[in-house]
Order: C-alpha cells, then structure tokens, then sequence
C-alpha cells in the first residue's frame, strides 16, 4: 500500500500472474489502482493516545498467558506424599503421577499374599528413608515368578526409583515346606532404579527347587547405583538379583547396569 502525499490517496500495487494458453508461460502485469481517497491524519494527542491503549490491551493479554502458564504448571508440578500404613501407600502409589515422591513415614505391614503393583505409566519414586515396607507373597509354580513380588513393577511405560538411607523392602514368606517362587521386588516390565535402601528377600523353610531373589526381572530395565540387594533361604535357588530373559522372546528388551 503506497501514500501519494501529491493527490492524498492510497495505491495498491496489484501481481497479476496470468496465462490463457496451457504450456507458455505466464504474462506479468503491474496496474496501479487508487481504493480510496485518504484518511485525515490524526492528531497527535489522539495518536499517542490510541497508541498507549494498545500498549495498555498488549501488557493485559501478556499477563494472562502468563497466568494461564504458571496455573498450568501448577497443575502438574511434582507432589511428594507421605505413607505411614498399607492403605495410605496402595493409595498413593495407585493415584500418584509422573515426579511425584512417596516418602515413607513409618514401617509398613503388607497383607499376606498381597503386592504393591505399579501397572500403569508413572514415574514414581519411593523414598524408604529409615522405613521398612514388610510382607509375605510367594508363587507356587515357576510361571508366577513374574508377579510373585512385594513390590511388582509391570507396565512398559512405568518408572520406579527406590531411595532411602537405612530402609528396607523386606519379602519374607513362611514356606515350610511348599515349592515357593518369591522376590522382594518383580520387574515383569517397565524401569527399576535403586539408589539407596535395603531389598531383602527372605524365606524360612522352601524345598530344593524353590527359588528366591531379591530383585527378579523378565523384562524391562534395572539400573542400581546404590543400595543393597540381598536374598536368603533355607535351601532352594537363592540370589540377590536375577536377569532372566525368555529365549522364545528374543526382541524383549532387558537390561542390567550396576
């Protein structure tokens, strides 16, 4: 749009690309064409004025970006709960999302037979502290070994880090003597990372083909930098961390770094 301070009116200068005849190129033509005589300019003080409204309109709709930024950060920023009983930490582990920190408070008692499952994609940390988190959970045949966890991680997209000073995850069944199949913590699949804390898979009583570990995995990653890892028996297969891949299922990915 062009201003002609001579005649007071505005041109546009029009790209006209055009061809009636397919194959040969397009003719160019340039036109000039008035659309309109021109506006009176305003007054200075009008000038200022309008421009100072726009500054004002611009400040206002930045701020509420921002605010609608901040809000939204909020909204999924990190939590950290506390666990001081089996209910509060089923609940905890079961609602909480991606950065969040369940710190456990006090020693935790889980029901016989029951595991605390991470089945969904969370990355999740649980801080022992100086807490134990106790429980009783074996498998009697050697496909449950997969699920026969305190602790079973089993979701591809799942993360768990496990921190802590002096505290322990503790699987101590009472085989007697039952074929047992145990571990105190279960990848199945998704991420395990130990930092810190104890892991202790612990039975009384078993027979010669029971088979205990502290951390067993089938699939996924397990990476520990820190930490103890430890498992005991009276007789069976015992150890402390146990890497098994399946050699029907080549293309499962799974991983060990200490």
């Amino acid at each position: 749009m062009i201003y002609n301070e001579k005649n007071g009116a505005y041109s546009a200068d029009i790209l006209c690309i055009c061809s009636s005849d397919f194959g040969k190129p397009p003719k160019l033509t340039i036109n000039e064409k008035t659309v309109g005589a021109a506006k009176p300019r305003l007054p200075e003080k009008e000038r200022g004025n309008n421009m100072k409204r726009a500054y004002q309109l611009f400040a206002v709709l930045v701020g509420a970006c921002v605010i609608a930024a901040m809000s939204a950060t909020a909204a999924f920023a990190a939590n950290t709960a506390s666990a001081a009983d089996y209910d509060t930490l089923k609940n905890a582990v079961e609602t909480a999302q991606s950065g969040d920190t369940i710190q456990i408070t006090s020693d935790i008692t889980v029901p016989d037979g029951a595991s605390i499952t991470i089945d969904r994609a969370v990355d999740l940390t649980i801080d022992l502290g100086s807490s134990t988190i106790s429980g009783a959970v074996y498998g009697t045949t050697a496909t449950e070994k997969a699920t026969a966890g305190l602790i079973v991680l089993s979701d591809p997209d799942a993360t768990l880090r496990i921190t802590g000073t002096t505290g322990t995850i503790r699987n101590a069944p009472a085989l007697g003597s039952t074929v047992g199949y145990a571990s105190a913590v279960c990848v199945s699949d998704g991420t395990l990372m130990v930092s810190g804390g104890t892991i202790e898979m612990d039975s009384a009583g078993g027979t010669a083909t029971s088979a205990i570990y502290g951390i067993y995995a089938t699939k996924g990653h397990v990476q520990i930098s820190g930490g103890t890892v430890c498992a005991g028996a009276e007789q069976g297969e015992v150890v402390g961390v146990s890497v098994y891949r399946s050699k029907y299922v080549e293309s499962d990915p799974l991983t060990l770094t200490l």
